[in-house]
């Protein structure tokens, strides 16, 4: 299978500039680019290479790669376009650089990032996607991505991360939903050329500027916060018996709890869990990682990815504080059954992603290995 893919990439990519590769890419024009750029320059390449007979003689219009290559010209261009970058010197003509512009203009306002397990793997245009599904900070479906062994590029998936009405837009997220508002519009604006009014912009949009969270230091005020916001997000504060999902939260977010969305808030509650899960005390690990549970339980729709994989970190947590020292025997059932639902809801939430990359490992594979553990 893997000699299959490289014939493949060969044929349609690598022979049009493998002599030359090498020399493009230690040349003082690319290696003055930034990452993303020599990310972008890569793929300007591989998309001239792989449609370069297309672009230059204008073949029938039933050939699939043409289709497509028209519909991603089809597609609007940022309206301030960065400077093309230099692309990959190739044994066959050169193009027009208005060609090479115009196909580069399109880049940044239709790039989707490709990840695997949730992990970012590179990035890429995805001309149906751009031109059917449009962004929101509070999306009703998520890009998931496959991967196959035989020179085809990643397939985007669009799934559905809850019932989706007839007539009603579905949307996705162009990119991290939790990032603060400034910077969330930052994006929509400078990448993509467009202002987001979804509800979460809306509602973030009445509450700036946005008051300071609790400080590390103040220890009963920071405890204080994070009970009203288990409390707005679960019924109950028993870990074993989570109730979930809930009904949309943000409509009902008392003005006490709104600096969650300040731009410190989640970073540093997210290292405080991280820091106790991994090296303890596993009971703050999980007052700290419950407390991040009901953030995004607000900001984050229903089965949304990121929520899953902290569901995992939580169930995780609640094993570790079994084994541990740190609880009594009649503590342990209690952390048993947390456990157990923590990890009943990720599955669900991830079940969205589907398989995603290779299998053996990620957070498929995580939830599989901890069930095994509980059930020994």
């Amino acid at each position: 299978m893997q000699r299959a893919g490289q014939s493949a990439h060969w044929k349609t990519v690598h022979r049009h500039m493998c002599k030359t590769l090498n020399k493009s890419l230690s040349s003082s024009s690319f290696q003055g680019l930034m990452q993303h750029e020599r990310l972008d320059a890569l793929l300007l390449s591989h998309l001239l290479a792989t449609h370069h007979k297309f672009l230059k003689n204008s073949p029938s219009p039933k050939n699939e790669k043409l289709e497509l290559l028209d519909v991603f010209l089809d597609l609007l261009p940022h309206d301030q376009p960065p400077a093309t970058p230099p692309v990959v010197e190739m044994n066959f003509a050169r193009f027009p650089q208005n060609t090479v512009d115009a196909i580069y203009s399109r880049f940044s306002n239709n790039n989707f990032v490709i990840h695997s397990h949730l992990d970012q793997v590179g990035h890429g245009i995805f001309p149906l996607a751009s031109r059917l599904f449009n962004h929101s900070c509070a999306p009703n479906a998520i890009m998931a991505f496959t991967f196959e062994d035989n020179g085809q590029p990643p397939r985007m998936l669009v799934r559905a991360l809850r019932d989706i009405k007839d007539g009603e837009e579905i949307t996705v997220p162009y990119f991290d939903p939790a990032l603060p508002y400034q910077r969330r519009q930052e994006i929509c604006q400078f990448s993509y050329g467009f202002v987001c009014r979804c509800p979460l912009c809306e509602f973030s949009k009445r509450i700036v500027p946005i008051s300071e969270p609790p400080k590390d230091e103040d220890k009963e005020e920071q405890a204080t916060f994070e009970r009203l916001l288990c409390q707005l997000a679960f019924s109950n504060s028993n870990s074993a018996t989570i109730d979930w999902p809930r009904a949309p939260l943000l409509p009902s977010l008392p003005g006490q709890l709104t600096p969650i969305f300040h731009e410190d808030y989640l970073p540093r509650l997210s290292k405080r869990f991280r820091d106790a899960a991994h090296d303890g005390p596993y009971d703050l690990a999980l007052t700290k990682g419950m407390a991040l549970l009901a953030a995004y339980m607000i900001i984050y729709p229903p089965y949304y990815p990121q929520t899953g994989t902290h569901l995992l970190e939580l169930a995780k947590t609640a094993w570790n504080m079994t084994i541990s020292d740190q609880v009594t025997k009649e503590g342990e059932a209690d952390m048993l059954k947390s456990s157990r639902r923590f990890l009943e809801l990720a599955s669900q939430t991830l079940a969205i992603l589907g398989k995603e990359g290779d299998e053996g490992y990620g957070p498929a594979a995580d939830c599989a290995a901890l069930r095994a553990l509980l059930e020994s």
